[in-house]
C-alpha cells in the first residue's frame, strides 16, 4: 500500500516540515490564514507517524496557540 512506503511517509514529513517553518516564519496575519491549511494537512497524517517536534506543533495549533 502507498500508504505505508518510505517514499509517502518521507514526503509527508517532509511536507509538514515546511509547512511548519512556512508557518514559524509567517506574520501575524499570515499565520491567522495559514492555520486552517496546516491543521487539515496535519490531520491527515497519523500522529503516532510523526516526529515529536511536528507532533508537539500539531498539538498546540490544535490547542490553539
Amino acid at each position: 500500500m502507498f500508504k505505508e512506503s518510505e517514499q509517502y511517509n518521507d514526503g509527508m514529513i517532509r511536507d509538514l516540515e515546511n509547512l511548519q517553518m512556512e508557518y514559524i516564519n509567517a506574520d501575524a496575519e499570515k499565520k491567522q490564514a495559514l492555520r486552517a491549511i496546516v491543521l487539515h494537512r496535519f490531520s491527515v497524517y497519523p500522529e503516532d507517524k510523526m516526529p515529536p517536534n511536528l507532533r508537539n506543533f500539531y498539538n498546540s495549533l490544535k490547542a490553539g496557540n
